[in-house]
Order: C-alpha cells, then structure tokens, then sequence
C-alpha cells in the first residue's frame, strides 16, 4: 500500500537524480567551452 509520502518521496528521488544528469552535462558543456576559449 503506497502512501502519499511514499509517492512524493519516490518523485524526489527521480527529480533529484534529473538534475544531477542536468548538472554533469552542464558542467561537461562550460569546461568544454572554457578550454575552447583558452
């Protein structure tokens, strides 16, 4: 039986784990850009 915390908990672990991808690719794109320019 799921409760309403079990639900919102799961939802933030999902989005907590999009935005560490988000985060790797946009760290990967400035350094990438940052050596381009150096």
């Amino acid at each position: 039986m799921l409760t309403i915390f079990d639900i919102l908990f799961f939802q933030l672990a999902v989005l907590v784990r999009i935005i560490k991808k988000m985060v790797k690719k946009c760290f990967k794109i400035m350094s990438l850009s940052y050596f381009s320019f150096v």
